[in-house]
């Protein structure tokens, strides 16, 4: 019998996701996710790790999913990369909270439909990427570039297939 976080996990496999089932499913993939919120609530206080942030303000119907990942330089300096599978840049209010992170990588590559509610997976797979190829991959840019050649440019179908493949593997460590 399947326990009730198995039972959330596929049912958010299956559908878009919400900031408790991101959370939940970082968790269970040993992702540091130090907050998933929206735009308008990030901490005050800046912190190193993953963020998954939500397009609309706290209090509004959710929009989109998108994510950033912060760690120390080799020099100690904050540094960023921020990926929307959208291929948007971050709101203002990221690019407020990354301000000590300048300059910071964003992503231009639109690998997801625009239609498609898996926005929130391909934040979390971003985060695990960022995190597990750190010894790997040890430049963040270059760590960045590499998660992002996985996928292809402007091939939505493809893309979903890709990701449903690396949230297998991710599951199955």
């Amino acid at each position: 019998m399947q326990n009730k976080f198995q039972l959330n996990f596929f049912y958010s496999y299956m559908s878009m996701t919400t900031n408790l089932e991101l959370e939940n499913i970082c968790n269970k993939f040993g992702i540091n996710l130090i907050s998933c919120c929206c735009k308008d609530d990030l901490p005050r206080q800046f912190y190193y790790g993953g963020f998954i942030v939500n397009l609309a303000n706290k209090g509004d119907v959710g929009t989109h999913w998108c994510a950033f990942y912060t760690e120390k330089s080799p020099k100690g300096k904050p540094t960023a990369v921020y990926m929307d599978s959208f291929g948007c840049g971050p709101p203002m209010a990221v690019q407020k909270y990354l301000n000590c992170c300048i300059p910071y990588t964003c992503n231009d590559n639109d690998i997801q439909n625009i239609e498609s509610g898996w926005c929130g997976w391909y934040a979390v797979t971003f985060l695990e990427f960022m995190q597990n190829n750190k010894r790997n991959i040890p430049d963040i840019n270059k760590r960045f570039k590499a998660f992002l050649y996985k996928f292809k440019q402007r091939d939505a179908e493809a893309n979903l297939t890709i990701l449903k493949n690396r949230i297998e593997r991710i599951k199955n460590i």
